[in-house]
């Protein structure tokens, strides 16, 4: 049904078209019976949405979306779709990452820059299987070991791949697994444990 262009098709139907060119224009057998259902499922789901904003609207995070928001960008999701999925602007997102968590806000990688972060996530040293945040990768990783002195081998989660960065490179994400009670595993990646 997603494929299905049927904002075109209500479109059509408003402006006086037959139902049989409305189903070739869409790619759809000729069958009014499921014309309909498909509009009539299409119009509920977009009523549906737009409740679940409106009675989002203003509204404070909860714990649990907090943490669905958290697991969302450590696993790669864009903030629009974290947005969707929990029928909440992305503005509301943004504020969240940016101003309780060291998460970054960009889907791409770039190598040459290192952004900054607030100073309550940044560690002098890091243990072995402390979870943090490259900010060279954008991406959350595992601590190995000590490689240099504060320069660090970590296991990068999502493109499972070993790296090596430096402690100021690296965001401290202790603080997010206790309080949001994420369970880090290389293998399997970011688990949630149980809602609190």
């Amino acid at each position: 049904m997603d494929k299905l262009n049927l904002p075109l098709a209500i479109s059509m139907l408003e402006d006086g078209h037959t139902k049989k060119s409305v189903c070739d224009a869409i790619g759809i057998r000729y069958n009014t019976k499921r014309l309909n259902k498909l509009i009539e499922d299409f119009n509920d789901r977009k009523a549906y949405i737009k409740k679940r904003h409106k009675d989002n609207a203003g509204k404070p995070l909860t714990i649990l979306e907090k943490k669905e928001i958290i697991i969302a960008r450590l696993t790669g999701t864009c903030v629009s779709d974290i947005a969707k999925t929990l029928y909440r602007g992305t503005q509301v997102i943004k504020d969240f990452i940016l101003n309780s968590t060291p998460l970054d806000l960009k889907d791409t990688v770039d190598y040459c820059v290192v952004d900054e972060v607030n100073d309550k996530y940044i560690s002098e040293e890091y243990n072995k299987d402390d979870l943090v945040y490259s900010l060279k990768y954008n991406e959350a990783a595992l601590v190995i070991k000590e490689w240099k002195e504060k320069v660090y081998s970590i296991w990068l989660l999502r493109s499972s791949k070993f790296c090596y960065q430096p402690n100021y490179a690296l965001a401290d994400m202790t603080q997010l697994q206790n309080e949001f009670n994420l369970d880090i595993k290389p293998q399997t990646g970011i688990a949630a444990r149980g809602a609190k």
